[in-house]
Parts: C-alpha cells; structure tokens; sequence
C-alpha cells in the first residue's frame, strides 16, 4: 500500500453507469415489486437489447472514467515504489502541513487542481499532485 492511501478505486461500468443514472429507476418505476435481483436481471435484458446509439454516451463516460483511473494508478504505483527515507521525508510534511487545498471550483469531470501559493507575486498557480510531490521531495532532500 502507498503511503498516500489504498489504491484508487476501478470506475463503474457504462451499463452500471446506465443502471446507476436512468435504468434502475426505469424499471422500479415500471415494476414496484421487484427485488434487486431481479431488477439486476431486468436491467441486463433492457441494456443488452439497447441500441449502439443509446449506449454509446454511457460507454464513453465509461470509458472517460476508466483513463482517469489508469492515470491515477500509475500516480499510486509511483508513490508505492518510492524509496521508504523519501516517502517517509514527504509523509512527515504532508501530516505537517497538509496537502495544498483543490480548487473549490473545479470541473467535477475533469481530474482535481492544486493550487500553489507564489509569495512573490502573491498569485496561485495550478499544479498536478505528482508536480507537487517531486517538488516537495527535491526540497527535502536538500535540507
């Protein structure tokens, strides 16, 4: 396990995203009594009988999520690998300090943005985590 936390979690699929967003609501709209197995069932019969036109928005949200994933454990995977004296200089600052706040304002679909402080010129600047994270560790490793 990283030091940064468990490991980021696989997004939906684009049929759990259907059922999750329209399809289960469809169906216990259409079927009160249903029980979750057998809206599951139902679910499966009505997706597999879609459609490439009505499912392509799902496959791609789907497969939007799943790059995002990818990317976030390759980012993981990284931290994981760290040398333990590094990850342990960065854990310390990171319980320390914290890490910088996410834009509060943010496209929720795209990946979070860190916001960096630049006393200079009293300005934010974005900034990805890894960015981040090897710019703290270069500094911590020069002390």
């Amino acid at each position: 396990m990283s030091f940064l936390g468990d490991r980021p979690k696989r997004p939906l699929s684009s049929w759990m995203l259907w059922m999750k967003e329209s399809g289960r609501e469809q169906i216990k709209s259409e079927n009160p009594g249903l029980k979750v197995t057998q809206v599951a069932a139902m679910g499966g019969e009505l997706w597999r009988g879609m459609g490439e036109s009505e499912k392509s928005p799902w496959k791609k949200s789907a497969s939007e999520a799943m790059e995002i994933y990818k990317e976030e454990v390759v980012l993981w995977k990284s931290h994981a690998e760290m040398d333990p004296k590094n990850q342990m200089l960065v854990k310390k600052h990171l319980k320390k300090r914290g890490l910088p706040k996410v834009s509060q304002f943010a496209d929720t679909s795209a990946k979070p943005t860190l916001f960096v402080y630049d006393s200079s010129d009293q300005s934010f600047s974005p900034i990805c985590m890894d960015c981040f994270l090897k710019c703290l560790l270069s500094h911590w490793t020069s002390l």
